[in-house]
C-alpha cells in the first residue's frame, strides 16, 4: 500500500512542487510520518519537564515512548494485530 500525503497535497500544489506527494508515496509507514508532529513537541516536553522535575522523569519518557510507539504502529503491523482486535 502506497502512502498518501493527504491535505498536505495542497500545500504542494499552491507552491507548484512535490515535495510532499514525493516524501509520503514513498514512506515504509503508510498512515503517517515518523516522528509526527505529536512526538517532536512531546520530545521536547518530556525534556523540559526532566530538566526541571527530574523526580518525573520515568513518567515523561514512557509517556513518550507510547506515542511513539503509537504514531509508527499501523493496522499492516503483526504487533498492532495481536493487541488490537478487529473490529
Amino acid at each position: 500500500m502506497r502512502g498518501s500525503a493527504g491535505g498536505l497535497a495542497r500545500i504542494d500544489a499552491i507552491f507548484g512542487g512535490h515535495g510532499y506527494e514525493t516524501t509520503f508515496s514513498g514512506a515504509p509507514v503508510p498512515f503517517g510520518a515518523f516522528p509526527s508532529l505529536h512526538a517532536g513537541c512531546s520530545t521536547m516536553e518530556a525534556l523540559f519537564m526532566a530538566h526541571f522535575f527530574p523526580a518525573g522523569t520515568p513518567f515523561y519518557y514512557a509517556y513518550l515512548f507510547w506515542l511513539y510507539w503509537s504514531t509508527m504502529v499501523s493496522c499492516a503491523c503483526p504487533v498492532n494485530r495481536a493487541l488490537v482486535p478487529a473490529s
